[in-house]
């Protein structure tokens, strides 16, 4: 039995067109698999350091219904009781109240108001330095009222709130009457003088102009340092092209996208397959140094805020099509000299994103709703359809020139989210969310899986499929006080995945090719190609989440203590095709072997065995406990922060039954625990307002985090240990004598 890292040194071989160049579990170009020793290595990941003058910069700018719905609503019933990480609003209007002669004003009523929030506003009391702060704030624009008896009041307009932007506002009050009111307007605050976070913002006006595909990763790859995995797709032709981003040279493992401060990974938390939908999406924010205690990590971090609807109905739809014609051609002759007899190109693609929302009750119950749908297909550059397809005995590739090859991909889904204003403190969020989606006949070059190294024909392609996924939400929100805020979350979230699977039906034909790989012309035909270590791989992920927090501000001081669970329930299952085979052939060579073949007759060199069927199934675990100290010092901001991490992995008792290469195969293996990390991370930073006008603001913070999981959670899997794929060299003239070597 071989050991894994020995296997990954033997698949790190850089052999051109060689499948197992790649990752062993995802077959995707993997870092981890060239670095073995990894397996070892401490949760702690890193300690960050920033020291960043800022600026005021212009970055800103203005269904289904499956058997699952039944749970969804289950769910929902219960969830108010499962304690749930901080919340994903944590926007927050901050600043200090002075009279005419700039003495502190204590006891002045504060009260945020917008049409964001279905309460309406939101009221607290400066402290005996005369500061206030109002937070956990949805996106929108504010006005703040100042009230003190004796005093004039004073409103300030315009206050504009994105992501967790901290705006200052600072007012004096003069002394007069109660009924006199001064209205101030000026310059929306776009300085953070509070917090070290390092945060972008792109809200639906963005998101609906720019010039890319509509997925956040192509949004985030706008924020300077942000990398991503993948290259940036226009139009939507990347849907789902799974790219993970990092920053400042920092782990992909690190990288997360959330939907209401939820995570939206499937078992490997990296990796999505699920497609936010930007219809019924606020704003995007892109997250990329700085955090504090309420999260583990340093990597990117895609946050989607909802939209909720509100007092007034209010709809939009996003439109875009695109054919062939619109796209220019730079096939030029001098290129089709040298080999490339057709360029990737657009077929067609659509993205048609409906959304409505308005109150069901004034300032009560609001509902917001969307549906998206998208389709993208591409023609893939020099691959054609195999005019000898349809034999499983003809091991030649002759490509049909007037049938160029193309792969696609599409997501339907379907949203709607229900704001409740249950009672003056008491605010709940309900949303369910239904989506299907597949990276359909990857055909072409840089597919992923064995493929990627080739040029693969329609036959030989894979699907990446996700034809089950849905996810429900409750969020409680109770100012319990004007010093005391509760928050509440809790997701329900099941994402199914194929990796080309599940396996099709015993007498489906597809089953009777054998994949193989021309390392001669570099194309890959004839049968079905595997993604991971074989041809159909089908897993489904439970991922239940739940957070809470509880907030003490007094406007000087704030103090903030919460918790964070999830878990992931994951079972998969591995399959082949009737042989358990793949063919390495190179073509042209027979007469350097002395054998009668014609120049362009594939001949064997290699052969490639799988254990298949067997199942590899894992469960994980990720706690996080932390407290959150802020104080404000005049034009000092300092905040301090400790977090406990726990990571967990256990693998369950899985059962290895025969197979066609394995017919003597029976053993079950016992429950095995793997990961057990644990860290306490501290996180300390300072925010200085240079000048006191809340324009300039000199930003440090030192921080520990803890590294992120992703791939990693099979290691220690029994299924990883086994012998899945050996290789065997073959020489053989008419594909009839065995393997000559083991």
């Amino acid at each position: 039995m071989a050991t894994a890292p020995a296997r990954r040194t033997f698949e790190g071989m850089a052999f051109r067109g060689h499948p197992l160049f790649l990752c062993p579990r995802v077959r995707l170009p993997c870092r981890r698999c060239w670095s073995p020793f990894l397996r070892g290595r401490r949760l702690t990941r890193r300690v960050e350091w920033t020291t960043l003058p800022v600026i005021p910069l212009a970055l800103h700018g203005e269904g289904f219904m499956p058997r699952t719905v039944k749970l969804a609503f289950i769910v929902l019933g219960i969830a108010a009781l499962v304690p749930a990480s901080a919340s994903a609003q944590d926007a927050s209007i901050a600043g200090a109240v002075t009279d005419s002669t700039g003495g502190v004003l204590p006891g002045v009523t504060v009260v945020a108001s917008s049409p964001a929030l279905i309460e309406g506003s939101r009221t607290v009391v400066t402290d005996g330095a005369g500061a206030y702060r109002v937070v956990s704030l949805r996106p929108g624009t504010y006005s703040v009222t100042f009230t003190l008896p004796g005093f004039s009041t004073v409103v300030r307009e315009g206050v504009e709130l994105e992501g967790s932007f901290a705006a200052a506002v600072d007012v004096q009050l003069s002394v007069g009457s109660v009924e006199e009111t001064v209205t101030v307007t000026g310059a929306a605050p776009i300085v953070d003088v509070q917090q070290a976070q390092q945060q972008e913002v792109f809200d639906s006006t963005v998101l609906d102009a720019i010039p890319t595909g509509r997925t956040v990763q192509n949004v985030a790859v706008l924020v300077p340092a942000v990398v991503s995995s993948q290259p940036s797709g226009v139009g939507g032709t990347d849907l789902l092209d799974l790219a993970q981003l990092s920053v400042h040279g920092g782990e992909t493992d690190d990288f997360r996208i959330q939907s209401d401060g939820f995570i939206l990974g499937n078992a490997y938390q990296s990796y999505n397959g699920f497609v936010p939908n930007l219809g019924a999406t606020a704003e995007t924010t892109v997250n990329t140094a700085g955090v504090g205690s309420d999260w583990w990590g340093s990597g990117v971090v895609l946050n989607v805020i909802p939209k909720e609807g509100g007092n007034e109905y209010s709809g939009e739809i996003f439109v875009t099509g695109a054919t062939s014609d619109f796209q220019s051609d730079n096939l030029t002759d001098r290129i089709v000299e040298r080999g490339l007899s057709s360029a990737n190109s657009l077929r067609d693609t659509y993205d048609i994103n409906p959304s409505y929302g308005g109150p069901i009750a004034r300032d009560k119950l609001w509902f917001y709703a969307s549906g998206r749908f998208t389709q993208s297909r591409m023609f893939a550059g020099g691959t054609y359809y195999n005019k000898n397809a349809d034999d499983p005995n003809n091991f030649f590739y002759e490509p049909d020139f007037d049938r160029q090859a193309f792969h696609g991909n599409w997501s339907n889904s379907g949203t709607t989210r229900f704001t409740w204003q249950a009672s003056e403190r008491n605010k709940l969020g309900f949303s369910y969310e239904y989506q299907r989606a597949c990276k359909c006949g990857q055909t072409g070059f840089g597919t992923g899986g064995w493929g990627a190294n080739n040029l693969v024909t329609p036959e030989g392609a894979y699907d990446a499929t996700y034809p089950d996924t849905w996810s429900g939400t409750v969020t409680w929100t109770a100012p319990l006080s004007n010093r005391v805020l509760l928050e509440v979350g809790f997701m329900a979230r099941n994402e199914k995945n194929g990796s080309s699977g599940p396996r099709p039906p015993a007498d489906d034909p597809v089953h009777d090719f054998i994949p193989v790989y021309d390392y001669g012309t570099n194309y890959a035909y004839n049968g079905r190609l595997p993604v991971v270590s074989t041809i159909w791989s089908f897993f489904s992920s439970t991922v239940p989440q739940a957070r809470a927090s509880l907030s003490y501000v007094t406007g000087s001081h704030s103090f903030k203590f919460g918790f964070t669970h999830l878990y992931a329930k994951t079972d998969r299952y591995d399959t082949d095709n009737n042989h358990n085979l793949r063919y390495g052939v190179v073509s042209g060579l027979g007469g350097l072997f002395g054998l009668p073949l014609a120049a362009n007759y594939p001949l064997p060199v290699l052969l490639f065995q799988s254990a298949a069927p067997y199942p590899e199934n894992t469960r994980q675990s990720e706690t996080g406990i932390y407290a959150q100290d802020t104080w404000t010092l005049g034009q000092l901001t300092l905040n301090l922060g400790v977090r406990f991490d726990r990571y967990r992995t256990t693998h369950p008792s899985m059962y290895f039954g025969p197979g066609p290469l394995t017919p003597n195969r029976d053993f079950t293996t016992p429950d095995i625990d793997h990961f057990n990390q644990k860290d306490i991370t501290p996180r300390v930073s300072a925010v200085y307002d240079l000048f006191g006008t809340g324009r300039t603001a000199l930003k440090v913070s030192m921080n520990k985090y803890v590294r992120g999981h992703s791939i990693d959670i099979w290691d220690g899997n029994p299924a990883e240990l086994i012998t899945r794929n050996p290789l065997r060299t073959w020489h053989d003239g008419n594909f009839t004598s065995g393997p000559t070597a083991t």
